[in-house]
């Protein structure tokens, strides 16, 4: 996905480092169990909701006539391959 930007603001990592040592920090296991279980579910719905949107952008793209190159080929095929998987459950 080369039109994704993966890094994050500066504000941004220094949030996500304020976390990680507040966790680091912590010796309550419940709030821990807690913070775990939210970020397994929260983890699991963006990585739905990015897959479907990604999708969506992909077939904008086909709509629109961009032309198809080799990884959007590839890419193409292991979305395919996962839907197919998680239709199998």
């Amino acid at each position: 996905m080369f039109w994704l930007d993966f890094n994050l603001s500066l504000a941004d990592e220094f949030e996500v480092e304020r976390q990680v040592r507040y966790i680091q920090s912590s010796t309550d296991l419940n709030e821990l169990r807690h913070i775990a279980t939210e970020l397994l579910r929260f983890s699991s719905m963006q990585a739905h909701v990015s897959h479907q949107l990604v999708a969506q952008v992909a077939e904008a793209e086909c709509a629109a006539g961009c032309p198809v190159t080799a990884e959007h080929e590839a890419w193409a095929a292991e979305l395919i391959a996962q839907r197919a998987s998680s239709c199998d459950r």
